[in-house]
């Protein structure tokens, strides 16, 4: 683990010697599917870009997330059955922190999020079907892990399109993959 801090601060390091910085700022598109359950999880933010050197950025914005989870239900009451399925969707606030490495046109980026928990809605024809969350306004933390390209439309706009990977590291541990469409304006 400390192997791996210590080549990542080396790549941080040797990215920031004297290159032109850059500054983008934009929207993104998050598609997204749970890991265990494939559900479709759209999400939507704002995103900025800082290049400090010419292969090394960071990337930050301000994100709601949102993670689905399909699960089976079973109401066995006396005189009553019935059984369906049911989504239930977690909506996150999320601010994420990476660090991206650029060679050429193509991106890797990292890093550590933010999430705060904003609510739950469930998906379902049953009106019996209620999903109650206690955690409202709770914080937690997810990894972020991506693979991009960066399609230069002209001078100033970018077009960003990559596949990502996002894990909660406590609570729920919900997992989403997915793609990501974004799209950058450079102010300098």
């Amino acid at each position: 683990m400390k192997t791996r801090f210590f080549l990542l601060f080396l790549v941080i390091c040797t990215s920031l010697h004297a290159q032109k910085n850059t500054l983008r700022v934009g929207g993104k598109l998050l598609v997204e599917f749970a890991e265990y359950s494939a559900v479709f999880s759209p999400g939507l933010g704002g995103q900025v870009i800082y290049q400090f050197s010419k292969h090394g950025s960071i990337e930050s914005g301000l994100y709601q997330i949102n993670r689905g989870v399909r699960f089976e239900y079973i109401f066995n009451l006396p005189g009553q059955f019935r059984n369906g399925f049911a989504t239930v969707d977690y909506y996150f606030l999320q601010i994420p922190f990476c660090i991206r490495y650029q060679f050429g046109r193509t991106y890797l980026a990292m890093g550590l999020s933010v999430d705060t928990f904003l609510g739950v809605h469930t998906r379902t024809k049953d009106s019996d079907v209620n999903i109650r969350a206690q955690k409202y306004g709770s914080f937690d933390s997810s990894i972020l892990f991506s693979l991009g390209r960066d399609w230069k439309l002209n001078q100033k706009l970018s077009l960003l399109t990559e596949i990502r990977y996002n894990a909660q590291l406590s609570n729920e541990q919900l997992s989403n993959y997915g793609l990501g469409f974004g799209l950058n304006y450079r102010l300098r």
